[in-house]
């Protein structure tokens, strides 16, 4: 895994031998990162990354200028594994927590600028996360939700979505808590 551009552009991190990870591709998370670097000021940022896995999007964040990250995952290994990333990049402004996302969201009492949260695909109740998000105190109506799912899985119903976007296998949605806000556009590439 490498960062794509930003103070950690070109790094690479070191390979994770353990775990049953599903990383986000270099391509899908580039273009990530162009839509929010469009759409918001990165540098006024706080990031959450929830089912952070190897940290990878909290690290690209932190790369382009975030304020901070927390990243927030349940799995011993892949926390173990952020924490000797965040090491070996020497971050500072990186707070790894080892929880059930769903718990963090229900006591979290801190809003982010940006939740990005990519769960486990069978995850039993993947359909329900948005709206846990959304109606949580880990968004104000400034925030925005992206969450990474299968093509199976369409949000298109769910209040708050407006936007979708493809890149190969793996797919984006878009949240606001208010729906229709002027300000959800998201920038075409």
């Amino acid at each position: 895994m490498r960062i794509v551009a930003g103070k950690y552009k070109g790094r690479k991190l070191p390979f994770m031998k353990e775990g049953t990870l599903r990383p986000t591709t270099d391509y899908a998370r580039e273009a990530l990162m162009n839509i929010l670097n469009n759409a918001l000021d990165l540098e006024e940022c706080r990031v959450l990354d929830l089912f952070a896995g190897t940290g990878a999007m909290s690290f690209e964040l932190l790369s382009r200028g975030v304020k901070s990250s927390t990243c927030v995952e349940s799995n011993k290994i892949h926390y173990n594994y952020i924490r000797s990333a965040a090491t070996f990049l020497q971050e500072k402004n990186i707070t790894i927590l080892m929880t059930d996302v769903f718990l963090f969201i229900k006591k979290n009492e801190t809003p982010y600028s940006i939740i990005f949260a990519d769960p486990p695909y069978d995850l039993k109740n993947l359909s329900e996360l948005p709206q846990l998000i959304l109606d949580s105190n880990s968004m104000n109506a400034d925030s925005t939700l992206i969450v990474e799912h299968p093509e199976s899985i369409d949000f298109t119903k769910v209040a708050g979505f407006y936007n979708h976007k493809n890149y190969g296998k793996v797919n984006f949605s878009f949240f606001r808590k208010e729906k229709n806000n002027p300000s959800t556009t998201v920038p075409n590439e």
